[in-house]
């Protein structure tokens, strides 16, 4: 069973550190305005926001029963905040200066779990640097997932070439997780 709780100040902060390297400083206010940041407890600590009327209702009904999902489901605390798919939709409009926009085939790529390669890149948002975590985008500037920003040794070449790695894809849902 889960139990909901409002978030703590600690769970805050990891949340907010993690959308400030995202989407920049006021990013937590802005996805937040009209919503209660609550933990879900379980196996797991997901993270859900819920509109404040929702949550009202939720405090006043809860000792007599506790439901099952709430909100939008943002991400989970392990450690560290993970944004989730549904939270990487959400936090993407504030974001394209973190973002990286890739090809068709870089897109089909990373949606079937692969790293990009620099041939497929084909715009660099301003504040992207080597070792940032970016939310890659297609042309359109849908996001697609979240990737970091690495450089490597090409074996072949000997050149320095730059690569996305994957983090997080939309193609996850299709491959079921795995």
């Amino acid at each position: 069973m889960i139990i909901f709780r409002k978030a703590t100040k600690k769970e805050i902060v990891k949340i907010q550190k993690a959308l400030n390297e995202w989407a920049g400083k006021n990013i937590y206010k802005k996805v937040t305005s009209g919503r209660v940041v609550v933990i879900g407890e379980g196996k797991i600590k997901e993270v859900f926001l819920v509109p404040a009327e929702v949550y009202n209702i939720l405090d006043k009904t809860k000792k007599v029963r506790m439901p099952y999902y709430l909100g939008l489901f943002f991400g989970e605390i392990n450690g560290e905040f993970k944004i989730s798919l549904e939270g990487l939709w959400l936090i993407s409009k504030y974001s394209r200066e973190r973002g990286v926009v890739v090809s068709e085939r870089g897109e089909q790529l990373f949606l079937y779990g692969r790293d990009i390669l620099e041939e497929s890149i084909i715009k660099v948002g301003s504040l992207v640097q080597i070792g940032s975590k970016v939310i890659v985008f297609n042309k359109f500037y849908e996001p697609l997932g979240l990737g970091m920003i690495m450089k490597f040794s090409d074996k072949l070449t000997g050149q320095t070439k730059t690569i996305i790695k994957n983090i997080l894809d939309r193609g996850w849902y299709l491959r079921k997780g795995r």
